[in-house]
């Protein structure tokens, strides 16, 4: 019985031995030793993975993503949440409303202040009970029944951006008149050799003076913002499938914008006619004025592409109607039998 006794103890000893070992090697070293920056809370704070699974409580839940075709994909993910890690590190989620995850590809994506307010971000380290791939380190974020654009993959830093104050727009640039002012390239995307204008021209041409990022938003209101850096090695594609495409062989797809309404730079806002009227056929400039978030004034000026200026007060706006004929995008106004043909800019008159 003694014997016996001793062996017991020796088994349970090596068994308790193997456990120990296991729960050691549980995290893979090269995971282990795998880290991400936040920053943008008055400097920078780098957290290990190895951090995250041994100093937050785990969270392992079911989601499912949708991509941009409408796809879905059933996951089960384990991480830490987002909110956990900052305020472990001290930081107030009142001092940003949005956030920017940037992966170690250059992809980027602004998850904006209604998500942040809304969801939970999940750190995640694990898919389906097995830590990330190479592809996906060191970090995954998922957000629970968002698109899975926000999923970004690969994340090595994520940046913390104050609230941003609203700035009205002074000036609207249509895009169907302004592609006709700029330099056309071709751009194959899928197989088609398709027309794009670079957004350096565009922004150089009306809003020279801006080193703010762009404010997109698409025919399915999803609302994007992409830095300035991207923006000047980007074009906007427009013909072919996806237009008005925001896009550049310099930047993964992920980035690309597709069916473009209009993107803002600070007080100037570029806007497509011909998406605009896809959604709405009877468009009018009052129409287009509340969606770009346009001033108020006495008068406005409005130039054609030919150089035609007209001013016109608040009031005669308000009966002014988009028409397209000739492959040109027009006003027409109550009680003019000619439209303002190639209409180019609309601008606040101070």
């Amino acid at each position: 019985m003694r014997r016996t006794g001793f062996y017991f103890t020796i088994a349970a000893a090596v068994l308790l031995f193997i456990i120990q070992g296991c729960a050691k090697t549980d995290v893979p070293k090269q995971n282990e030793a795998d880290k991400f920056i936040i920053s943008g809370a008055g400097g920078d704070v780098s957290v290990t993975i190895a951090e995250l699974i041994k100093d937050y409580k785990p969270v392992t839940m079911t989601v499912t993503s949708v991509n941009s075709s409408g796809e879905k994909n059933q996951l089960k993910v384990t991480g830490a949440l987002f909110k956990d890690v900052l305020k472990s590190k001290g930081i107030d989620p009142a001092s940003f409303s949005t956030v920017r995850t940037i992966s170690g590809d250059s992809y980027s994506i602004e998850i904006p202040e209604e998500i942040i307010s809304a969801r939970e971000i999940v750190l995640v380290y694990k898919i389906d009970g097995e830590f990330l791939n190479e592809k996906s380190r060191p970090l995954k974020i998922v957000i629970p029944d968002e698109r899975a654009m926000y999923w970004a993959r690969n994340v090595v830093k994520i940046e913390l951006i104050q609230r941003k104050h609203t700035v009205m727009t002074d000036k609207i640039v249509f895009l169907e008149s302004a592609y006709k002012n700029l330099k056309q390239t071709k751009y194959l995307y899928y197989e088609n050799n398709d027309l794009a204008v670079s957004v350096k021209d565009l922004l150089s041409a009306y809003s020279p003076a801006s080193d703010s990022g762009l404010c997109f938003i698409t025919t399915d209101s999803l609302k994007r913002t992409e830095t300035k850096e991207n923006a000047m090695i980007s074009f906007i594609k427009f013909t072919g499938k996806g237009k008005p495409l925001f896009l550049s062989p310099d930047l993964p797809g992920g980035m690309y914008i597709k069916n473009v309404v209009l993107f803002k730079q600070q007080n100037v806002c570029y806007y497509s006619l011909e998406s605009a009227m896809l959604q709405n056929p009877s468009l009018t400039l009052p129409d287009i004025f509340k969606t770009s978030e346009f001033a108020e004034s006495v008068e406005y000026r409005l130039t054609t592409l030919t150089g035609d200026t007209i001013t016109a007060s608040g009031d005669e706006l308000r009966s002014c109607k988009i028409s397209f004929e000739s492959s040109a995008y027009s006003c027409l106004f109550d009680g003019k039998e000619k439209p303002l043909k190639d209409i180019l800019t609309v601008e606040k008159i101070y």
